[in-house]
């Protein structure tokens, strides 16, 4: 094998793995609000049609699984953080972190109370888009997505910044 082979196979392979780091996370990106969102099924509980078990269970399992969810996505945010935190500073991490955090809670409204999901992207590009862009040139006529997006996303920042320190605490012991 030539050298100019051997060059060739290095770049080659390195192309991959950049291919391969930007598909994951560019997956990781429009499935996380797939995490928080699940805190969002307790509306359901307003629902009492259907109702065969008591409220109190409905709320348990709700909260067992939105929370779990909460978790394992937080988890998984604080890991491509310290990802980020290795190519750029920390402080910019955790800056694309709490950005990142309110970017989902827009998802989350667009999937909550708009119906949208992650697959729209592609079989309805147009119809996503246009209800995103209409959000973003005239947010004064759509102050209830803004008012969820800031609300939802400080709540979920806070909880995510209590969790880190929390965890910090018992990594120092």
């Amino acid at each position: 094998m030539s050298l100019k082979n051997i060059v060739a196979k290095l770049l080659q392979t390195i192309k991959n793995y950049f291919k391969t780091i930007f598909h994951f996370r560019s997956t990781y990106i429009l499935l996380f609000p797939n995490a928080p969102y699940m805190l969002t099924d307790l509306i359901h509980l307003r629902v009492p049609q259907f109702r065969n078990a008591p409220l109190w269970y409905d709320l348990i399992m709700l909260l067992t699984f939105g929370f779990a969810g909460l978790y394992y996505g937080f988890i998984s945010l604080q890991m491509i953080e310290e990802k980020i935190s290795t190519v750029f500073n920390s402080r910019f991490s955790k800056w694309i972190s709490i950005g990142f955090i309110y970017i989902s809670c827009f998802g989350i409204y667009l999937g909550r109370f708009l119906r949208f999901n992650s697959w729209d992207l592609f079989g309805n590009f147009s119809g996503l888009m246009k209800s995103v862009l209409c959000r973003v040139v005239m947010p004064v006529d759509y102050w209830r997505t803004w008012g969820f997006t800031i609300l939802a996303g400080t709540l979920l920042n806070v909880v995510y910044v209590m969790m880190k320190g929390d965890e910090t605490k018992i990594e120092k012991k």
